[in-house]
């Protein structure tokens, strides 16, 4: 964050974006941001924060007065006890939160900075977008306001999701339940005079694909389930409250019975592998080799 102070006037530039990652999976994190901010000038403003499959993006600019305040909280299987004092990287959850208030006037900004620098006005109507993607369900939400005059608005959004399997290293267990916990939101209380729009589009993968290259699956089918789209352009109010949870539950027995060479021991996981023994080259498929000649040659 950079800010260039004058007399009468505030420049202010803002980036923010917490990655989770995109090449490796197994990244952890717990990233806390607050800001707050008052003044005149010019502001532009880019943040994204993204946990692999929750992403965040709250992006803004213009020139006049301009009042922030906002608290951005994502975490990536990571939680920190406060009692121990110690973090918890086993959790298997992932959540972003954003709260976030805004009260903006446009007007056309000069900026002079002592007797070498001198600049234009700045004439940028303002605009302001928040936009949430939970690829879990998958479902995204945005609210943007754009080539806007006065603006106060305030957003509460979140992202959350968690994966819990019964213990697949116990050996006992003959099944397997798998449960996924999704939710996402997008509260909005907005008064503005320029342009707005407000839109949700829910999908439902079926896991089957629609698209075949000789004969070959290269696409899941999704289906529209929510489609919300909505433009406005004037002077309005509106209050929105946007959510959507979901459960998602499987059960997988596991094999009774060990093929060997085809890709049975081998293709298994290794937590369902680890607990089983056997005899090298019956059940782990390092299939035994036609010999040579006979052990015990027969004698005529």
């Amino acid at each position: 964050m950079k800010y260039l102070v004058g007399a009468l006037s505030l420049l202010v530039i803002m980036t923010s974006g917490a990655l989770g990652d995109v090449t490796a999976s197994n990244s952890k994190f717990i990233f806390n941001m607050n800001q707050s901010i008052q003044g005149n000038g010019f502001f532009n403003s880019y943040g994204n924060t993204n946990t692999y499959d929750l992403q965040m993006s709250n992006n803004g600019h213009g020139s006049g007065s301009y009042n922030y305040e906002s608290k951005v909280f994502a975490m990536k299987e990571a939680k920190y006890n406060d009692n121990s004092q110690t973090y918890d990287y086993d959790t298997r959850e992932r959540q972003i939160t954003l709260n976030e208030s805004v009260d903006y006037a446009f007007a056309p900004t000069a900026m002079s900075f002592g007797k070498s620098f001198h600049s234009g006005a700045f004439n940028s109507l303002g605009k302001e977008s928040t936009s949430i993607k939970n690829y879990g369900e998958p479902i995204s939400m945005i609210a943007g306001f754009d080539s806007i005059k006065t603006l106060s608005k305030t957003v509460f959004a979140n992202l959350y999701r968690k994966n819990t399997t019964t213990d697949a290293t116990d050996a006992q267990l003959t099944e397997l339940d798998y449960t996924d916990i999704l939710k996402t939101r997008l509260d909005v209380d907005a008064a503005f005079s320029g342009k707005g729009h407000i839109g949700v589009l829910g999908m439902e993968d079926t896991g089957n694909s629609n698209r075949f290259v000789v004969g070959r699956p290269i696409a899941r089918n999704l289906l529209t389930e929510n489609l919300i789209d909505e433009d406005f352009v004037g002077t309005y109010k509106i209050t929105k409250k946007m959510s959507q949870e979901s459960t998602y539950k499987r059960h997988q027995e596991r094999d009774d019975w060990l093929p060997c060479c085809s890709g049975g021991f081998a293709s298994m996981n290794p937590s369902d592998a680890k607990p089983f023994k056997s005899a090298k080259g019956i059940f782990d498929c390092t299939c035994s080799k036609v010999p040579d000649k006979a052990q015990f040659p027969r004698v005529y």
